[in-house]
C-alpha cells in the first residue's frame, strides 16, 4: 500500500489530523470483489478503525464507478450509532 503521496480529501471530525501514513494496518478482515478491508490503528491516538482500500483499476474495468460513489455520498452524510461512519477519505 503506497501510504507516502496520499492525500487526505475527507476527514468528519477536524480536531484530528490524519493522513494514510498515520495509520498502522493490524490485520486483514475481509476480502471482496473490488479490494480488501483492514483494521487498522491511529498511531498518533491509538485508535482502532476499519479501512477499505479499493484498487481502482477492477472498478474501472468493471464499470462500477457510480456504484463506488453511490457508496461513497452516503457514508458522507449518515451519522448514527448503528452504522458504520465514513471518517476519512484518501
Amino acid at each position: 500500500m503506497k501510504a507516502a503521496g496520499a492525500k487526505n480529501v475527507y476527514q468528519r471530525d477536524q480536531k484530528i489530523n490524519a493522513k494514510l501514513a498515520d495509520f498502522k494496518i493490524k490485520k486483514m478482515i475481509g476480502k471482496g470483489t473490488f479490494g480488501k478491508v483492514y483494521q487498522v490503528e491511529h498511531s498518533v491516538d491509538g485508535r482502532q478503525y476499519a479501512m477499505k482500500c479499493i484498487r481502482k483499476d477492477v472498478v474501472l474495468e468493471n464499470d462500477h464507478m457510480e456504484n463506488i460513489t453511490l457508496e461513497k455520498d452516503i457514508l458522507f452524510q449518515i451519522d448514527h450509532p448503528f452504522l458504520v461512519n465514513m471518517e476519512f477519505v484518501f
